[in-house]
């Protein structure tokens, strides 16, 4: 066999070879002449454009193309017979059936066996799919652009709903979710204006609750999940809208296929998009699905996003005010602490100083309120400070600072000696503890109300009342003298001798109102005594009782097994016992008995006197210790008496180291206490 024969014999191989790929090639495979005659048709290309090789070999290639597309012909053949290949070119070609499919090309010379060019070969592959789903990437980054670039979400879903008509619907509506879960319509598009507001005047015929279960919208919204009807016939809709009315107006819609989607924000519903196509070559899918679901989210987020921007826009428009507000009050209350004479000062929670006014500064030695800020403590190295007692005060003791420790309102009088020049000042100190709302304390406030003038005031009074009382004493004790001798000339004398006895025993009050007058201004002024000696307190209170039963109506009740000693002054306890004993009895005038206990504690004794009469309302509690201070009666009516039987006896507890204290509510009876240590 010679050479020319094995080289055809080999080309034979080859082309059949050849032959075969194409057969078996995805790819539609077309090969033609330069004068676009169709020389090759393989089965792949059958199946695309659903012509046989039969039909198609020998016919020219233009069969293949839309009128729309002819001018591609040329341009491509100049830049094959030039031979240039061409890759991914997209087009469109035509179906035997008419129909029109989105082809991926790519494009080759065909070349003979000197190197000439002498055809064209195309692969064909549908590329439907592929550009669906492009555009449906490109759509999506349209719709995200309407949807994020502006806050005023309606506007930008009115745009949405214009969007997908007549891209992906012949229909399409909007609902959104209002605050109560209720779906409320935003809009409605088609391509017809006119059909829009044919459609909003349909709905109105069509009466649905919102929350009917037949009604589509309302379950999509409830359970999260969308709902497609791929193909609706008229059918469907007789069998499920029972209302004729409402179905004839449906069947008017002409819908064929239907798409409902949630608008979804993680797990919250928006919203939801309503997809109608009245083309029965147009039918939802699953791929439809999906893709409107994706853009549900998107505009789910959108939504939820510009809510959660205008409520936290909200939420800062509110703060600011609130600062503001606050602001402006700080500054009138700064402006009034500054202005008022008490001394203002703000502890945190380490009694540090954070706040002074302008009168608690100067009247603590500092020439303006920083200096007082920076060294608050500087103070003591101006002044000695000491209760109403007369006892030095320790810093932690004083009420600001006290207040934070002890976790109450404080209260004190206290007394400030300058250190140089001897001047006394005299202020109500009362301290408070700024609490959160877990109960912790943050700090404290302490309020300094200047009572010199006051003091000095008491003190004139003071002086006066122990002048009067001495003077006093003098005239009374003659005229006692007197009446005791005219009660031994008028014995025998009823009616004289009566007369007389009275005024003899209101000589006796008076004379102890003069000497509880005179203890006021002895302990005014520190000059009253004490005759210390130990004494059984059992045996003293058995004896006052005793001693008072005689002269009171009540019955005194005495519960007593106690025989302890303490030191004191046996006259100034009697003293105690017989003012709580006696007002026990002038404050229950509707009872018939007075309590007297006496309880052996460790190391101190307690006596308590109890009664049931009108009690003491909680804001009494503690000014009936003041002097001159009287209780008044539900009526609102006070009782004999001067008011310092309390005052008294609490100076003379406090003087013997003890605590005197009541437990009383109105309108049920008063417990009073008073506590000693014991020897």
């Amino acid at each position: 066999m010679d050479n020319k024969a094995i080289s055809k014999e080999k080309y034979l191989e080859e082309l059949l070879h050849y032959k075969n790929l194409v057969e078996s090639a995805d790819s539609a495979i077309i090969a033609r002449d330069l004068n676009d005659i169709i020389i090759s048709w393989n089965k792949s290309a059958e199946e695309l454009f659903q012509y046989t090789s039969d039909e198609m070999v020998g016919k020219p290639f233009s069969l293949l193309v839309p009128k729309k597309n002819k001018y591609e012909l040329g341009r491509i053949k100049r830049l094959v017979t030039k031979g240039i290949r061409i890759e991914d070119y997209e087009t469109v070609r035509v179906k035997k059936n008419g129909e029109e499919v989105n082809i991926l090309a790519k494009i080759s010379p065909l070349i003979n066996q000197s190197g000439r060019v002498v055809g064209i070969t195309v692969f064909d592959r549908d590329n439907t799919e592929k550009k669906k789903q492009r555009e449906k990437e490109q759509f999506l980054a349209k719709a995200q652009k309407i949807m994020f670039s502006t806050l005023k979400y309606d506007l930008a879903l009115k745009k949405l709903a214009r969007l997908l008509v007549p891209y992906l619907a012949d229909w399409s509506s909007i609902h959104i979710v209002d605050e109560n879960g209720v779906p409320v319509q935003l809009t409605i598009a088609h391509i017809d204006p006119k059909k829009v507001k044919w459609a909003e005047k349909l709905q109105k015929k069509i009466k649905r609750e919102p929350n009917d279960p037949q009604n589509a919208t309302y379950r999509v919204i409830k359970s999260g999940k969308s709902e497609i009807y791929p193909l609706i016939t008229d059918e469907m809709v007789k069998k499920t809208v029972k209302n004729k009315e409402d179905r004839d107006l449906i069947l008017e819609l002409q819908l064929k296929s239907l798409l409902i989607v949630p608008l979804i924000s993680g797990k919250k519903v928006m919203g939801v998009i309503t997809l109608v196509s009245t083309d029965e070559k147009d039918l939802y899918d699953k791929s439809d699905l999906a893709f409107i679901e994706e853009l549900g989210r998107m505009a789910g987020q959108a939504i939820d996003n510009a809510r959660l921007y205008k409520e936290a826009k909200a939420e800062i428009a509110n703060r600011i005010k609130i600062e503001n507000d606050l602001r402006s009050s700080e500054r009138k209350l700064r402006t009034i602490l500054e202005t008022v004479d008490d001394g203002i000062t703000v502890f945190d929670e380490n009694a540090k100083v954070v706040y002074a006014n302008t009168s608690i500064s100067k009247a603590s030695g500092y020439e303006t309120v920083g200096g007082m800020l920076k060294k608050p403590i500087k103070w003591k190295n101006i002044f000695k400070v000491f209760g109403e007692d007369g006892q030095p005060i320790s810093v932690r003791e004083l009420p600001g600072r006290k207040a934070i420790y002890a976790k109450r309102k404080v209260e004190k009088v206290i007394k400030s000696v300058n250190k140089k020049t001897g001047e006394e000042k005299w202020a109500i100190v009362k301290g408070s503890p700024i609490m959160d709302e877990l109960g912790n304390v943050t700090g404290s406030v302490s309020v300094t109300h200047d009572i010199t003038q006051r003091q000095e005031l008491e003190r004139r009074k003071d002086d006066f009342i122990g002048i009067a009382s001495h003077e006093l004493k003098t005239p009374i004790t003659s005229i006692k003298g007197f009446v005791h001798l005219l009660k031994k000339d008028h014995k025998g004398y009823d009616k004289s001798y009566s007369f007389l006895d009275r005024i003899d025993k209101q000589l006796d009050k008076l004379t102890e109102l003069i000497e509880d007058l005179l203890d006021i201004s002895k302990i005014q002024s520190g000059k009253i005594e004490y005759r210390l000696e130990e004494f059984d307190i059992g045996e003293l209170v058995k004896e006052v009782v005793s001693d008072l039963r005689s002269v009171e109506k009540h019955r005194i009740i005495l519960r007593n097994g106690v025989r302890k000693k303490i030191i004191g002054d046996r006259e100034r306890i009697s003293q105690v016992l017989i003012n709580l004993i006696n007002n026990a009895a002038k404050y229950s005038p509707n009872s018939d008995k007075v309590e007297v206990i006496l309880n052996d504690l460790d190391g101190s004794v307690r006596v308590d006197v109890k009664d049931y009469g009108i009690g003491i309302s909680k804001d009494e509690m503690d000014k009936i210790f003041e002097r001159f201070y009287r209780v008044k009666d539900i009526k609102g009516k006070t009782f004999p008496g001067l008011g310092i039987g309390l005052y008294l006896s609490r100076e003379i507890v406090m003087r013997h180291h003890g605590k005197l204290w009541v437990d009383s509510k109105k309108g049920e009876g008063s417990t009073f206490h008073f506590k000693l240590p014991a020897n």
